[in-house]
Parts: structure tokens; sequence; C-alpha cells
């Protein structure tokens, strides 16, 4: 989302929380907090999970701190996951192997830290133990890795990027 629309969009799990006690009369604070949570909220409760809906728009909000979770379980729903195969320039991150080889990597994992986005990747023979931000990788998703895609990362011991980098190119 845009830096300028997210505010209305996304709410922190502390301001959800806090919405919710409003509406189910648990608490009450500043009477502007209230009022506005009580005119621009509602909750609905599927399956026993109290769920806070926007009035106007009757969809849920998301909870900031759980923005990645949900675009990835909303990815996964639509089958949408082609986006998660990635490359890294071996000799861009290992100055000592000076391979011109694109490491092909997949995406199992994503954070922030520090208002930046982290990838966690795995290779076919592991899990890289060094985390990366978008800017390191090269765009593979035209790239047919059918085998890298359905690698069952559960299964896959951590290993460095140098590490993985040797056995995928041989180098020693």
């Amino acid at each position: 989302l845009s830096v300028k629309r997210r505010s209305k969009y996304l709410i922190t799990a502390e301001t959800y929380d806090k919405v919710l006690k409003v509406l189910a009369n648990e608490k009450k604070y500043d009477p502007s907090f209230n009022f506005w949570a009580k005119g621009r909220f509602t909750v609905v409760t599927f399956g026993g999970q109290r769920t806070i809906y926007s009035k106007k728009e009757k969809l849920p909000f998301v909870i900031y701190e759980n923005l990645l979770q949900t675009i990835d379980k909303c990815h996964n729903a639509v089958g949408h996951l082609g986006r998660n195969i990635v490359g890294l320039k071996v000799s861009d991150v290992d100055r000592t192997n000076p391979s011109s080889t694109i490491l092909p990597c997949k995406i199992v994992d994503k954070y922030s830290k520090n208002a930046e986005f982290m990838h966690i990747i795995a290779t076919q023979n592991g899990i890289i133990k060094e985390h990366f931000d978008s800017t390191a990788f090269l765009d593979l998703t035209n790239a047919n890795f059918a085998s890298l895609r359905s690698i069952n990362t559960d299964e896959l011991p951590t290993i460095t990027f140098i590490q993985a980098s040797q056995i995928y190119t041989n180098f020693k």
C-alpha cells in the first residue's frame, strides 16, 4: 500500500485491541477515540473469532504487524506463487567466488526490519542463514525452476550463502 493511503487500511495491533474493547463495552478510552471507534468500525464474529470490519466498506481491517502474513495468505489463496523464485549473483554476495553464476533461490519467509523488508531464502541444498533485502534479487519468475518451486523447505538444513554458492558452482 502507498504510504499516503496506508493509514486508511491498516491499524496497529494496539489500536485493533483498543477498538475491540470499546465496541464490546469492555473499556472506555478518551471520548474522541470512543466516538471514532464506534463510528468507523463494527465487530463481526466468525466461529468465535471477533474481527473488526469497516462500517463503510464492509471489509476487515488488516493489522499492520500482520501485513506480510496477510499478503502471503492472499497470494497462496489465489495460487499466485510465481514471484517467490529469485536469483542472487554469486560474485555480488561472495567476493571470494569470481563466478558470474546466478544462484536460484526460493523466498520462504519475509519480515520487516527497520522499515525494510528482509527475505529468508532457500536453495535446493538448504535455507540460507543470511537474510537479504529485495534489492539484492534478480527476477527469475519466467525461468522454469519447477524442482525449486516444489521443494519442501521444512526438511532443509541451514547453510551459509557461501556454502550454497560453492555447492551450486562447484567452487571450493
